[in-house]
């Protein structure tokens, strides 16, 4: 994936993650009404806030991305010491 092209993803993940948060606070008191068939918009924030399982191969392929973005930024330790937990992903950095 091509920088840019990973600016316009972190981008719309940016603006997603907006608008969701936008929503759930829109959502004032009406918790338990229906959201989704027999889902209440509870059940339906929750599961959406709910970090997902990521498959092996789908993380394999995340840390050789964020580590070939790193690289190319001149900024391969940050992330290489995240790896450790001994430093936080460098600003303007994620892991989706």
């Amino acid at each position: 994936m091509e920088i840019e092209q990973w600016d316009r993803v972190r981008i719309a993940s940016g603006q997603a993650t907006d608008w969701f948060v936008h929503t759930v606070e829109a959502v004032s008191g009406q918790w338990d009404f229906d959201g989704l068939g027999s889902w209440t918009v509870r059940d339906l924030a929750a599961t959406l806030g709910r970090p997902l399982d990521v498959p092996p191969e789908a993380a394999t392929v995340s840390l050789n991305l964020l580590g070939g973005l790193a690289t190319q930024a001149g900024k391969a330790a940050p992330p290489l010491l995240t790896t450790t937990g001994r430093a936080s992903l460098p600003m303007n950095f994620t892991v989706l």
